[in-house]
């Protein structure tokens, strides 16, 4: 059960939220975790045991970091073993039915490892870790309400993709929260919008990629090729924006805001900058709990080129534990190695030559991504400098018809002008948005139902 089904969308969510309403708002912080809990359990009920794992991890290993915090070596010891208890995790049970041309399932030489993925795993691990962190680092004390932490942990809004999200952040608000019309009904507008992203967007989009890579890249002329890219990438962004999106509505009905996890990406004229608005919340848990965990050396360019490819193949894990994600997540460091390398001649390019250059560099990095294994990612990027004519190959026009309207709505959404039309409107004095609200939620309700019932719903990437 994700954001994106029908059961959640009109089972679980009404259910929920009228349980969670009716509550008094000092026990919401335990209506959230026994919801956590039932929205685990419902994907496998063996996933609980690592949710349990994880909540308990957090809470007794903060509180015996706190406690040993005049004791360096004992404070450390607890949070090494905090840390790589959720690694573990992590690691091995992020997904079921590991294959050969995954890292575990290339070391161990088999199939499977595990019969079961534990759902959520990818989020709560790193709510747990950071929770613990923050108070090893003295940021942070801990909290002596179980549930507080444990629905912390394991926070439902970002129990799909994420964001990942600080105790610091919601802590406030765990103890009581509060609902308010203005942000049940901004949450559910959210929350449709981004299920609008997901259903009606990333999921044709993902058909179209599937339809147009069906016969393999041996058969692809290089100009659809390069399309394709562009509908790849585009599948990839909208399916986390999507979730990002139904994620921050869903806090937003409970009581909770949280940060905007994607700033217009494809609106950035640097690498580093796409890099630092894409997946905000991920590149930042990154940043602060293992590249600075590392000894600050501002001064060896080598070692903290290393410590950033150490965090850019953490990152390519956390999307997946085939070695295509790491080699993207490294690739993607390598530019922003380059691009800071380079900034004195890049500096004098126009903004313009540099804005191309950056979503021409991005658009390639997605090939990294475009195959199952190595050996059909390889096959597509040499699709993609094929300068001979394929015969009886799929020609660009055929595919840029179907796909022209997609790819005009994609551009429509990935670009500033629904922020600046949102910005504009609420200036007027007539308050559009707000009388228009319920008319738009209605729609949209229609419109992703009958997506939905029509696809699969299902996350097109394993979190």
């Amino acid at each position: 059960m994700i954001f994106s089904s029908i059961l959640f969308l009109y089972f679980f969510l009404p259910v929920f939220m009228g349980i969670y309403g009716l509550a008094k708002p000092k026990h919401r912080a335990k209506a959230l975790a026994l919801g956590s809990c039932f929205f685990t359990a419902w994907e496998n009920p063996w996933g609980l045991i690592n949710l349990a794992v994880s909540g308990i991890c957090a809470y007794i290993g903060g509180i015996l970091i706190y406690n040993f915090r005049e004791n360096r070596r004992k404070s450390g010891a607890a949070m090494i073993i905090c840390a790589a208890v959720n690694a573990a995790m992590l690691v091995f049970f992020s997904y079921s039915g590991y294959d050969r041309t995954s890292l575990i399932g290339a070391a161990l030489g088999r199939d499977t490892v595990l019969p079961f993925s534990a759902f959520g795993v990818s989020v709560y691990t790193l709510h747990s870790i950071s929770y613990c962190a923050d108070i090893y680092r003295g940021s942070l004390e801990p909290d002596i309400k179980f549930s507080c932490v444990f629905s912390y942990t394991a926070f439902i809004p970002s129990m799909v993709c994420g964001p990942v999200v600080r105790y610091k952040e919601l802590s406030e608000s765990l103890k009581a929260p509060r609902i308010t019309s203005g942000k049940l009904s901004d949450g559910i507008l959210l929350f449709m919008f981004g299920l609008f992203e997901k259903t009606a967007v990333s999921d044709r989009l993902g058909f179209l990629w599937k339809d147009m890579t069906s016969a393999g890249a041996e058969s692809m002329q290089l100009e659809t090729a390069w399309l394709g890219l562009l509908i790849f990438g585009f599948w990839f962004y909208f399916e986390f924006l999507g979730f990002s999106h139904m994620a921050r509505g869903f806090a937003l009905m409970l009581g909770f805001e949280l940060k905007p996890n994607f700033k217009l990406p494809f609106t950035e004229k640097t690498i580093i900058g796409f890099a630092s608005s894409f997946n905000i919340s991920l590149n930042r848990w990154a940043k602060d709990y293992i590249y600075d965990s590392f000894t600050k050396n501002k001064d060896s360019r080598v070692i903290n080129s290393a410590k950033l490819l150490l965090c850019a193949a953490a990152v390519g894990l956390w999307y997946g534990t085939g070695v295509n994600f790491i080699l993207w997540s490294v690739f993607t460091a390598l530019l922003i190695l380059a691009e800071s390398g380079l900034k004195n001649i890049l500096s004098r390019i126009p903004s313009a030559v540099r804005f191309i250059m950056t979503q021409l560099s991005v658009l390639l990095s997605w090939s990294v991504l475009s195959g199952k294994d190595l050996h059909s990612t390889f096959g597509y990027i040499r699709a993609l400098f094929r300068l001979e004519a394929v015969s009886g190959g799929d020609t660009v026009w055929y595919w840029l018809k179907s796909s022209f309207v997609l790819i005009v709505l994609c551009m429509l959404l990935a670009s500033p002008l629904m922020k600046l039309l949102n910005s504009k409107l609420r200036d007027l004095k007539f308050d559009v948005i707000s009388f228009s609200k319920p008319m738009i939620i209605l729609a949209l309700l229609i419109l992703c139902t009958a997506f939905m019932v029509s696809g699969n719903g299902k996350a097109a990437f394993a979190f």
